[in-house]
């Protein structure tokens, strides 16, 4: 099979592919929405079983490390601290 065929079917492949993922992002995204954490996330899948979900401006965090595993829910806090002039 020559490049530029395989290359099309890649391209179909990959537009079935969007057209199934996409409704799902959408619905990630109304569901941030409704439970109020804004509309702005990445999310991370790996092979290895990795898996993070990361709602912007939020400090929450959803992680698995593993397939094995289960996921974790994490709160990032932060605090500014203040320093004296000669440590700065």
């Amino acid at each position: 099979m020559n490049k530029e065929l395989e290359e099309l079917q890649k391209r179909e492949q990959f537009i079935d592919l969007a057209k199934e993922v996409y409704p799902l992002m959408q619905k990630i995204r109304d569901l941030m929405q409704e439970h109020g954490f804004g509309s702005d996330a990445s999310i991370i899948i790996r092979e290895s079983g990795y898996m993070e979900f990361d709602p912007y401006n939020t400090d929450w965090k959803m992680t698995r490390y593993a397939k094995e595993e289960t996921p974790i829910v994490r709160y990032d806090f932060q605090e500014a601290i203040t320093l004296g002039e000669a440590e700065k």
